[in-house]
C-alpha cells in the first residue's frame, strides 16, 4: 500500500505515535517502531503497519496534498498448507510456518494466537462464496469451485468432504508454499497473499508492493478467473487493489465465472432458499441477509435492519458511506446495489 501525508498534518496521527524527537517515557513501546503508547490508549495497535496504512487511507480520502511516500512491508513466510479436519473455503485455509520465529514480525491479540501451529489465514483482497455460514451456504457449484481451485493451485489432492460438504475429512495436504503478510486481524489471522511452492520468494524476506509479485499469488489468480469477488478494506494495499481491480474488470466484461450470473446489482429476494440455491451475490451482503432472516420475520424491516449496520465504508473516489444500505435501493422485495463491489472499501473490524 502506498500512502501519503504532509508534514504539517503529522500531528493528526494516532496517539500511539510520538512526534519526532520525543523520548518515550511510557512503559509500553512498539517492539518494532519504538513508538509510544500514550494518552488513554492502554494497548498498542494490533500491528503498527496496519495502523499506519489506515492513517494513510484517511489522508488519501480527505484530500491532503501528497508529499511523502511510505510502503507497507510484507513478511514472506514459507510453510505448509493444511485442510484435513478443517472447514476451508475459497478464501481461508490453515498454514504452518517452517520457522515459527517468522511470526515475531507481527503483533498478536494473544500469545495463544502467536503460538498456534496451524494458523487460520484471512486471504486478502478476495471473498469467496460461503460453503458454510451460520448453517447456510451460497450456491454450492460456485462456492466449491473456488475452494477446489484454491486446493488445486496449492497441489492439495485426494480431497474427501463430509456428507454436509462443510468439512474436509481426508486430503493429501501439508503442501509447501508461501504467504506474504503485513498484519494480523482481530481474530489472530495473518492477512495474507498466498503463493504456491513455485513462487520465487525467500523465506523470512521483507518485501513491499513494488517488489512482491502479486500476479503470482493465488488471490490474484482466483480473481482473474472470476471465481471470487474482490473485497477491499481501507487497510488493503492500494497498488495491489488496483491490479486486482483491473483483472476483475476484464473478468466482468467477458462474463467469466461468477460474473456470468452475478445478481448483486439487482435481485428479488423471496426467501433464504433463493439465496442458497439460485442467486449469486457478494458474500458480505449474503452474510448480512442471513443475519436478517435469523432475527426478523417481517421482510418490511429489511431496510431498517441494513441501515443499522455500521460498515463505515469508503468508496474508491473517497466518498464516505455509513453502511451498505446507503448504496442500496429497496423496492418491496427487489434489492438494487449499483456501486460495483470493487469500488467499496470496507472498514477492518
Amino acid at each position: 500500500m502506498i500512502f501519503y501525508f504532509e508534514k504539517d498534518v503529522a500531528a493528526r496521527r494516532s496517539p500511539w505515535h510520538r512526534p519526532p524527537g520525543q523520548v518515550c517515557s511510557q512503559p509500553k513501546q512498539s517492539p518494532r517502531t519504538k513508538d509510544c503508547f500514550v494518552g488513554k490508549n492502554k494497548y498498542p495497535p494490533r500491528n503498527d503497519m496496519l495502523e499506519s496504512v489506515a492513517f494513510g487511507w484517511e489522508i488519501l480520502y480527505n484530500g491532503y496534498i501528497n508529499k511523502e511516500t511510505t510502503m507497507a512491508q510484507y513478511k514472506i513466510v514459507a510453510g505448509t498448507f493444511h485442510v484435513k479436519g478443517f472447514q476451508p473455503d475459497g478464501d481461508s485455509i490453515r498454514f504452518q510456518a517452517n520457522k515459527p520465529e517468522n511470526w515475531d514480525f507481527f503483533e498478536w491479540e494473544t500469545e495463544a494466537d502467536k503460538k498456534a501451529k496451524k494458523k487460520q489465514l484471512r486471504v486478502e483482497s478476495i471473498d469467496a462464496m460461503e460453503t458454510h455460514y451460520e448453517g447456510y451456504h451460497q450456491p454450492r457449484p460456485f462456492a466449491i469451485a473456488a475452494l477446489e481451485s484454491l486446493l488445486e493451485m496449492l497441489n492439495i489432492k485426494s480431497v474427501v468432504y463430509s456428507l454436509s460438504v462443510t468439512q474436509i475429512v481426508e486430503a493429501d495436504d501439508g503442501k509447501a508454499g508461501f504467504i506474504a503478510s503485513a498484519s494480523t486481524d482481530r481474530f489472530g489471522r495473518p492477512v495474507s497473499y498466498v503463493f504456491p511452492k513455485s513462487a520465487k520468494l525467500t523465506d523470512g524476506a521483507i518485501m513491499d508492493s513494488a517488489t512482491l509479485p502479486i500476479e503470482d499469488s493465488i488471490n490474484f489468480q482466483l480473481a482473474r478467473e472470476g471465481l471470487v469477488y474482490p473485497t477491499f478494506y481501507t487497510s488493503t494495499d492500494r497498488v495491489f487493489a488496483e491490479k486486482i481491480r483491473a483483472v476483475v474488470a476484464r473478468a466482468r466484461k467477458t462474463k467469466r465465472g461468477i460474473w456470468s450470473i452475478d445478481k448483486t446489482s439487482d435481485f428479488t429476494l423471496l426467501d433464504m432458499r433463493v439465496l442458497q440455491e439460485d442467486i449469486l451475490i457478494v458474500p458480505k451482503l449474503f452474510r448480512r441477509l442471513v443475519g436478517f432472516f435469523d432475527n426478523y420475520s417481517d421482510f418490511g424491516k429489511l431496510e431498517e435492519y441494513m441501515m443499522k449496520q455500521r460498515d463505515n465504508l469508503v468508496l474508491w473516489d473517497g466518498t464516505k458511506k455509513r453502511s451498505l444500505a446507503d448504496l442500496m435501493k429497496f423496492t418491496g422485495r427487489r434489492i438494487q446495489m449499483k456501486t460495483p463491489v470493487e469500488d467499496i472499501l470496507f472498514s477492518p473490524k
